[in-house]
């Protein structure tokens, strides 16, 4: 959280200069949620409320000085990666694709 804390300032510095909310906004996920996001699915279920709350806290903070255009939370971190990769997932190139079962058929036969 203190390497976020930092962040923060750099993007403090940059609002100062005249960045647009647009651009703080996408320095903000480069810098912060990319790094809060990576491999989110295996580690989310270790974390306790208090550090939720505290990465929950992050955005808000994030929000109220203007660095990005709406509140997010990390549960919805977590649902949106957690679907996009199964999505991606779902192609045939795609390196688990092969650790998912076997797609069911819905077709209904009638029975003679």
């Amino acid at each position: 959280m203190t390497v976020s804390s930092q962040r923060l300032h750099i993007l403090k510095v940059l609002k100062r200069q005249g960045l647009s909310l647009e651009m703080l906004h996408n320095v903000f996920y480069a810098m912060i949620v990319s790094k809060i996001t990576y491999a989110i699915s295996s580690w989310y279920c270790f974390l306790v409320k208090a550090q939720t709350a505290q990465i929950n806290g992050l955005f808000k903070c994030a929000f109220k000085y203007g660095y990005v255009k709406s509140i997010i939370t990390v549960e919805e971190l977590l649902a949106s990666y957690d679907d996009q990769l199964f999505y991606k997932a779902t192609y045939d190139n795609h390196c688990l694709h092969h650790l998912l079962p076997v797609a069911k058929s819905n077709k209904l036969q009638i029975k003679r």
